[in-house]
């Protein structure tokens, strides 16, 4: 897929690596559907973008977040998808509450899968399309005080690889990046 050419939904996109990813891929022609929970975050970024990016407020553990945010990449006609949002908790499995590990992985692994299936339909239309995922090496080397958060990564490759077998005779291309650590928010103490 050409870049020129590409209509992408990138979620968490108000992030550390959500906002470089923004910026690299507009440079390179790309039109961008911008998604967060931050309103305030978006609409700063989506002025920094000018007219290249468009905003959906969206928050993706949520059933309604989930529809709007289809709803939008479906008028916005989308030919890729890059589910980048994500949440990490650092700490020792015993310590952390059930709701700490369960929004990890809602956030990390559920919430990309979800939306993936609600936009298939929509990306399966297209001549050329795409879906990248954004994972983690935590994803193949676990790391001790980062089990939800290796455990969702680990679930997020598996899916990655199982669904490019499944879409193999399409023109729908899956794609897994696992990056090493990124100086971001996220990965700070």
């Amino acid at each position: 897929m050409q870049l020129n050419t590409a209509r992408l939904l990138l979620t968490g996109a108000t992030g550390g690596l959500g906002q470089a990813l923004a910026r690299q891929l507009v440079q390179h022609g790309a039109q961008l559907l911008l998604a967060g929970r931050d309103a305030a975050k978006l609409h700063t970024l989506q002025t920094q973008l000018g007219a290249a990016a468009t905003v959906c407020v969206a928050d993706l553990t949520q059933t309604d977040g989930v529809n709007a945010l289809t709803q939008a990449a479906q008028a916005f006609q989308i030919n890729g998808l890059i589910n980048n949002a994500g949440v990490s908790a650092f700490g020792l499995l015993q310590d952390q509450s059930w709701d700490c590990a369960e929004q990890v992985l809602q956030t990390n692994l559920l919430a990309p899968m979800r939306l993936t299936q609600a936009l298939l339909p929509q990306l399966l239309a297209q001549p050329q399309a795409c879906v990248v995922n954004i994972g983690s090496t935590f994803g193949s080397l676990p790391f001790a005080g980062f089990t939800a958060y290796s455990s969702a990564k680990a679930g997020l490759r598996g899916f990655s690889q199982s669904l490019r077998r499944e879409l193999a005779n399409t023109q729908l291309h899956v794609l897994h990046v696992a990056p090493r650590a990124i100086d971001t928010a996220l990965n700070s103490p």
